[in-house]
């Protein structure tokens, strides 16, 4: 599933993680995509990926940039730049 998600948010992020099922995140200003494994989110620090597995969106608060996710939950990784991944089919007919 591919989604795309912008909203307004504070400019404070934080995250709690707990028992590594359940992830509480402030200052998500835009959840670029997300699936059963994997989420990619701009916080107000940068880019964010959350990789795990059954993974879900719970909570989505667009206006104070809110999110909680719930599932497995394997790793965190900041990024200052994101790329977005292209399909097979872009990098072929280029």
């Amino acid at each position: 599933m591919e989604n795309a998600l912008k909203f307004e948010t504070n400019p404070y992020h934080n995250f709690i993680c707990k028992e590594r099922k359940i992830l509480e995140l402030s200052g998500v200003k835009n959840v670029e995509r997300f699936d059963e494994n994997e989420f990619i989110l701009e916080t107000t620090l940068g880019w964010m990926c959350i990789k795990g597995s059954e993974l879900s969106l719970n909570k989505l608060d667009t206006e104070h940039g809110d999110v909680i996710i719930k599932g497995n939950i394997d790793g965190i990784e900041y990024t200052t730049a994101h790329k977005n991944k292209e399909s097979l089919f872009s990098r072929l007919f280029k």
